[in-house]
This record gives structure tokens, C-alpha cells and sequence, in this order.
């Protein structure tokens, strides 16, 4: 018989914003110590501004690549020669990040954010011959935490294994801030 009810823990965070914590059955009671220095963040892209996100775009070409994939060239052409076109294409290659186009009071702009949090998920591009400027907005970066004193590095903010049977949601970054985390029994469930 599973005594899961029973076991079931309560996770206990002294500070909501920075961080929140689930356990499971396998956890054990206690308090930890946990320092969140900086958040995982996702690398993005962003092209120069045209009057709309159907304005004709030169035609030419540039790769792009995710963390240690190989780079995947895309092609502007009759085809896909319009910021909307050029994002669906994109979109279409499965190349790891998604496109999107972003209208303001500037005009609209192509978007390219990475599928992957953290280092891992680190986009290049190269070899640009478009009329397209291509600015990066945010580079991929880890987690970085300690807990209990252990330094602590994460691709995502879900955080599952630096604590047996708990998993860290990280909300907010507090350099030199120590947040206890307390495992206590959940009273409800038993």
C-alpha cells in the first residue's frame, strides 16, 4: 500500500517573489538555505523596423543556429519575401526558436526567441546578405543559485535535483538575499 498521502510534504518559501518550491513523497523535512543570484534567461534576436509586416524585403540569405546545432540557412526569396512570410518560413524549419513579427509606433520588426532556456539555448546568426539589421535583445543564460551553500547552475528556472524530491520555481533574482526553504509535513492531506 502507498502511504503517498501521508509522506506528502509541505514546500514553505519565506520569499514568494523569488522563489516557490513543490515536494513530493520522497522529500525529507528540514529547511534549506537558497540564494537566487540570477534568473535562466532565453536568447532572442530582433531585426530593424519596416513601414509594415508585409513591406517587401530583399532577397537573400543568413543561418541560423541554437547552442552547438548546426547552423540552418534561410532563404528570402519570391517565396517568402514579407516579415510574415519570413517568420512562417522560419517557423516552418523546426530550427529550434520561434519568429514572430512585433508591430509599434516604429513599424514591425522580425522577432526570433530560442525554444531554449539558458546557455543551451544560445542563438547565432551568421552570414546575413539580407537587407535585415539583426540586433540581439538577450543573450541565453543559466540559473545560477547556491543552496545550502552548494553553487547551483540551471538551463531553466524549474530547478528539479538540487534538493531530493523538490522542485525550485524560481520568480525573481536577490543577490546576497538567503531565502529559507521548509519541508514540513502536509497536515491537509494526511
Amino acid at each position: 500500500t502507498s502511504n503517498g498521502a501521508l509522506n506528502a510534504l509541505t514546500a514553505t518559501s519565506s520569499n514568494n517573489n523569488v522563489l516557490s518550491a513543490s515536494a513530493d513523497s520522497t522529500a525529507l523535512t528540514g529547511t534549506h538555505s537558497i540564494v537566487v543570484n540570477s534568473l535562466a534567461t532565453t536568447s532572442s534576436y530582433y531585426t530593424n523596423a519596416f513601414a509594415s509586416a508585409t513591406t517587401t524585403l530583399a532577397n537573400g540569405s543568413f543561418q541560423i543556429a541554437v547552442g552547438s546545432a548546426a547552423p540552418a540557412t534561410v532563404t528570402i526569396d519570391s517565396t517568402d519575401n514579407t516579415l510574415n512570410s519570413l517568420a512562417t518560413a522560419i517557423n516552418g524549419q523546426n530550427l529550434g526558436v520561434t519568429a514572430s513579427v512585433i508591430t509599434d509606433a516604429t513599424g514591425a520588426r522580425l522577432a526570433i526567441v530560442s525554444n531554449t532556456s539558458g546557455s543551451s539555448g544560445g542563438i547565432s546568426i551568421t552570414g546575413n546578405t539580407t537587407g535585415l539589421t539583426f540586433n540581439q535583445a538577450a543573450t541565453g543564460t543559466n540559473a545560477s543559485l547556491t543552496v545550502d551553500g552548494v553553487p547551483v547552475s540551471s538551463t531553466s528556472n524549474t530547478v528539479v535535483g538540487a534538493i531530493p524530491g523538490v522542485t525550485l520555481n524560481l520568480a525573481g533574482a536577490a543577490p546576497g538575499q538567503t531565502v529559507s526553504l521548509t519541508l514540513t509535513p502536509d497536515t491537509n492531506q494526511a
